[in-house]
């Protein structure tokens, strides 16, 4: 898992919780990260409210090359489906694709809005899309439209992500895991509730 603190990229192991700093991106304020299956880093910034800027982030020089930016877009989460489709989720419209190539970006449907409170998507294996803060939501790639899964011990989810199991700790062969604002990470269960997993000490 990777996490944006303080300028710095974060990975993060996921059973000890130690975060290792990899680059340093200036004064990007980073809302959401999201590695596409080449292994190509986007991430929504907003350095300068109300606007939002997407970035292709180069891992090994700290290089940041702006894609494109947007006056009415607060984008909070960012994940590509298993097709390499960018998806985002924007505060007000709800589920958005996203080009990572303009920033152009498509509302999934008008009709419905930012029907609940998430801050981070990620997609499973199996392209079920899921989002959360201080509850686990299932999102309808097809109709944007939200369907509580359930809540636990956690709270400000800000970034979700899916790793195969890497020790006892981690069960199933594909783990749902969450890093809270002050660093805590949890797994995630199939009814929304979460179990405390490791601590980063990192603010995300």
């Amino acid at each position: 898992m990777h996490c944006y603190s303080t300028s710095w990229l974060i990975e993060i192991d996921l059973n000890t919780g130690i975060g290792n700093p990899i680059t340093q991106f200036g004064s990007l304020d980073v809302r959401g990260l999201a590695f596409s299956a080449d292994d190509e880093l986007l991430a929504i910034s907003n350095p300068n409210l109300p606007i939002y800027e997407l970035f292709k982030l180069d891992v090994q020089t700290g290089q940041h090359t702006l894609v494109g930016s947007s006056g009415s877009s607060p984008i909070q989460g960012l994940d590509f489906a298993s097709n390499g489709t960018l998806y985002g989720w924007d505060l007000e419209d709800g589920l958005v694709i996203i080009d990572s190539n303009t920033r152009e970006i498509t509302d999934v449907n008008a009709s419905v809005g930012a029907d609940a409170d998430i801050q981070s998507i990620v997609f499973m294996d199996d392209d079920r899309l899921f989002g959360g803060r201080d509850a686990l939501y299932e999102i309808d790639v097809t109709t944007g439209e939200t369907t509580f899964v359930g809540r636990g011990d956690y709270s400000d989810l800000r970034g979700l992500t899916t790793t195969a199991a890497a020790d006892e700790s981690l069960e199933a062969q594909t783990a749902l895991l969450g890093i809270a604002y002050d660093g805590s990470i949890f797994r995630l269960e199939e009814d929304g509730s979460g179990v405390l997993h490791s601590n980063s000490g990192l603010w995300c």
